[in-house]
């Protein structure tokens, strides 16, 4: 049996937010697709990075 770990380039990545209940169902209220909109804005983030960041010559 092959007890070692075998690593891969693709790993998925969790982020963990506390909000209190009150904060959750206020940003629900708001956003009725909250990991949609979390996601879009995080690519939204890395496309303006990688616009703005100094090109290599």
């Amino acid at each position: 049996m092959d007890h070692h770990l075998h690593v891969t380039d693709s790993v998925d990545r969790v982020i963990h937010i506390s909000l209190s209940e009150a904060e959750w169902q206020a940003f629900l209220a708001s956003t009725p697709q909250p990991i949609d909109w979390l996601r879009e804005r995080i690519k939204e983030a890395i496309e303006k990075s990688a616009k703005t960041a100094p090109r290599e010559s």
